[in-house]
């Protein structure tokens, strides 16, 4: 934010970086969990829905995972880069840790 005629306004151009820093990554999750409801559906038209009830909830459990998950490794991927360049062994067996 700066500072405009004694107010707070937005610096467009920073604004605009970020977007576009961040749009892939939105696009991606987008993407993903699209495909994990699209498997919902694959499901429910294939099981008697007994059997849709218990996927379901599966599937919510799944998009917590993925709500929580998701964010992390975002916030996670510098620093494992950084020890990546320091220290290749440490930073594939955090890597491995993480998504295993």
């Amino acid at each position: 934010m700066r500072r405009a005629s004694g107010g707070l306004g937005v610096d467009t151009q920073l604004a605009r970086m970020q977007l576009n820093h961040s749009l892939p990554f939105v696009i991606a999750g987008g993407i993903f969990a699209l495909r994990g409801q699209a498997g919902q559906w694959g499901a429910a038209a294939n099981f008697p829905s007994s059997s849709f009830a218990l996927i379901s909830i599966a599937s919510a459990v799944m998009a917590i995972g993925t709500l929580t998950g998701q964010p992390l490794g975002n916030a996670l991927l510098p620093n494992v880069v950084t020890s990546r360049a320091r220290e290749p062994v440490a930073a594939q067996e955090l890597y491995e840790t993480i998504w295993a």
